[in-house]
């Protein structure tokens, strides 16, 4: 499965996940764009 999946799974568990956006370049130096998840904090928004 895909890992917005799992992250999807383990938000309806009850846990908070943040999840970041962010713009890098690959290998060949083409622009690339990716999801960074992270478990909240406390002072996070859920």
């Amino acid at each position: 499965m895909r890992l917005a999946s799992r992250m999807c799974d383990i938000k309806a568990m009850g846990y908070g996940i943040v999840r970041e956006f962010e713009h890098s370049k690959n290998q060949s130096g083409e622009p690339v764009k990716y999801a960074r998840y992270r478990f909240a904090e406390e002072t996070d928004e859920r």
